[in-house]
């Protein structure tokens, strides 16, 4: 999956501090993401990985910048006095170098804690910030309410509140038809 991003630099004045500070420094920033990396005079490496997170819209775990498009002023009419240009848009894309989103199998809810790319995505969904501390505290929850479900003394205590209920029903019934036909 590629996640596609516009990151619009405005320099609020012309002076060249501004301009240095609000187009040319963030621009060599994201340039640098995109760039090779040079090993020695003669070899290069790839670009940085990168990791992206957008509250409710998308997490990208482990991707690389497959292209970026630079244009000096857009519009057309912020230039400075001495010719700088005053907005610049970025527009850069993030391709994915892993997708592993699956499905826990309906039968094995326990499979869901451990599902963590699920996890992630209906947290990024639900506006959440998925980190390690609230995925342990997660998993850690889930187990909790796992083992006292599951607990030997919980199933007892529900099986014998259950057959209470039914008990009681049943002598109510009783004793309604008792009462209608006069037994009682």
């Amino acid at each position: 999956m590629n996640y596609q991003f516009t990151v619009n630099l405005v320099s609020p004045y012309g002076d060249a501090y501004n301009y240095y500070m609000n187009i040319v420094v963030p621009l060599c920033h994201l340039i640098c993401l995109v760039g090779p990396k040079m090993m020695s005079s003669n070899s290069i490496a790839a670009p940085f990985l990168v990791q992206a997170f957008i509250p409710g819209m998308a997490t990208c775990e482990m991707g690389i910048i497959s292209s970026m498009q630079i244009s000096k002023n857009p519009s057309d009419d912020h230039v400075s006095v001495n010719g700088y240009p005053l907005s610049v848009r970025v527009t850069f894309t993030i391709k994915e170098l892993y997708n592993a989103l699956a499905i826990s199998p309906s039968n094995d809810p326990a499979s869901f804690l451990f599902n963590q790319t699920l996890n992630d995505y209906m947290a990024v969904m639900a506006g959440v910030v998925p980190s390690l501390e609230i995925n342990a505290g997660q998993m850690a929850r889930g187990f909790a309410m796992m083992r006292d479900y599951l607990s030997p003394d919980n199933l007892l205590n529900e099986l014998l509140a259950i057959f209470e209920t039914r008990i009681e029903a049943a002598t109510m019934f009783i004793d309604t038809i008792g009462d209608f036909f006069g037994f009682n």
